[in-house]
């Protein structure tokens, strides 16, 4: 049973397509470049600074993860 919510099925069939060990291993292979670097550095510091605490995160992430799959949250 699938989380996502109802979508367009091509890209459905893309999120769930299964890879082979040489497609994985080629997709692998493929260096990160210094640009993704910096914008993947960019968003950790946006994160920590708008959710400076780890019960703020933690709160964060469970809310999130209730909105993506459709389960109510519990408030703590």
């Amino acid at each position: 049973m699938s989380t996502r919510p109802p979508g367009d099925p091509r890209i459905t069939e893309i999120l769930e397509a299964e890879l082979s060990p040489d497609e994985l291993a080629t997709l692998l292979a493929v260096p990160v470049g210094p640009d993704e670097i910096a914008e993947v550095a960019a968003l950790v510091q946006w994160f920590a600074r708008r959710y400076p605490t780890a019960k703020e995160r933690f709160a964060y992430v469970r809310s999130a993860c209730a909105r993506w799959t459709g389960s109510p949250t519990r408030s703590r």
